[in-house]
């Protein structure tokens, strides 16, 4: 393609900011948090780890008090019991049913630094196993568990946390960002936040088994190109691995919304964004291709990983997400989406819109002219 189109291209935006949640909570101080001084519901968080404060659930003893967290699901709670006497905390947490384990924190320790650098340094893996099993069957989409040897992103008072990514074209960026918006209007009592990517994208369609449109160079690099709103960085190549296994591949550039939220708003935030023909379907609707599938991980793990890779179900086409290729960039991104305001948020999306509009009509012009 013109060398003027990849100049083009090359001024889009890296990352856009496209929304943030913070819930309506009272402020706690944990770090002057007495459990001593507690004698009713009010005394306690509003929100802990796995939900809500089910105010009802307080109860004060003579010993000290218990209570429970709600979470969106039925069988989701955190409980606590304090106990004066002991000067220490009991902590049982469930999610979905699904047991997260008995711990005793003393009181000295600090219930904050316990729950981050003690229950939380490596996430429950029954609960990510079924966190799994069940939303890839239910969704088309594919669910990455926390590797041993990756540290879990986690935070006071919200729990670790869980970031949902999609691509999507430039021009429904905003179409998302509605979205979010409406679920934030619905006050949901977890925090979230989202922003747009520009990503390198590398798509095997393996030959022989992919649909047979894939091997068709120029038909891929025009259906991209309506997905995306971006131009492939080139037309795709025909490979043979060692093996002898043949694909064609595609390297493109694609912009993806990255939605960060607890784990414990996971299910609750894909079923409100869940819909027929969008980014986040059901198994049963239309089939949505891999690559523009969603992906789940681990908060934090597009800063620790260079990548990611999946296949579809079918094994034919193989979807790789390049997070960073300096070892640097995603962590300034995490920073730039920070501080944009509202008005630049707009501003750099307005801009990538323009130059998305441009590129379409240039290179669908240099296409009908070959």
């Amino acid at each position: 393609m013109d060398h003027s189109l990849q100049q083009l291209q090359s001024k889009l935006p890296r990352i856009i900011g496209i929304h943030r949640h913070v819930p309506n909570r009272l402020h706690l101080s944990w770090d002057t948090f007495s459990p001593s001084a507690v004698r009713a519901a009010k005394d306690l968080p509003p929100y802990l780890i796995l939900g809500a404060l089910d105010r009802e659930s307080f109860t004060a003893t003579t010993d000290g008090w218990t209570a429970t967290w709600q979470g969106t699901e039925q069988e989701t709670h955190f409980k606590l019991k304090y106990s004066k006497a002991e000067r220490r905390y009991d902590i049982h947490q469930t999610w979905d049913g699904i047991d997260g384990g008995f711990s005793i924190c003393p009181e000295k320790i600090g219930l904050k630094r316990f729950i981050l650098q003690g229950l939380y340094m490596q996430f429950p893996s029954q609960w990510d196993s079924r966190a799994k099993k069940s939303l890839e069957t239910k969704y088309q989409l594919t669910y990455f568990e926390q590797p041993e040897n990756m540290a879990s992103f986690c935070g006071m008072p919200d729990g670790a946390f869980r970031t949902i990514a999609f691509p999507v074209a430039v021009r429904n960026i905003e179409i998302v960002s509605e979205w979010l918006s409406e679920i934030s209007d619905a006050n949901v009592a977890y925090p979230f936040s989202a922003e747009a990517r520009r990503l390198l994208q590398v798509i095997n369609y393996l030959e022989g088994v992919a649909p047979q449109w894939t091997s068709n160079p120029m038909v891929v690099f025009e259906k991209s190109l309506n997905d995306t709103g971006l131009m492939p960085i080139r037309l795709p190549v025909h490979e043979t691995a060692a093996d002898g296994t043949s694909a064609w591949t595609l390297h493109r550039e694609v912009y993806v919304i990255f939605i960060t939220v607890p784990f414990a708003g996971l299910t609750d935030l894909l079923d409100k964004l869940c819909s027929v023909n969008g980014p986040i379907r059901r198994r049963h609707s239309d089939d949505l291709s891999v690559e523009l599938q969603p992906v789940i991980f681990p908060g934090g793990f597009d800063v620790q990983a260079q990548s990611v890779n999946y296949w579809d179900s079918h094994h034919s086409t193989r979807t790789t997400f390049v997070f960073s290729r300096d070892g640097k960039s995603i962590q300034i991104g995490y920073v730039m989406a920070s501080l944009q305001s509202p008005d630049e948020s707009l501003k750099l999306l307005n801009i990538a819109k323009q130059i998305s509009s441009d590129l379409v009509a240039a290179v669908s012009q240099v296409m009908r002219n070959a």
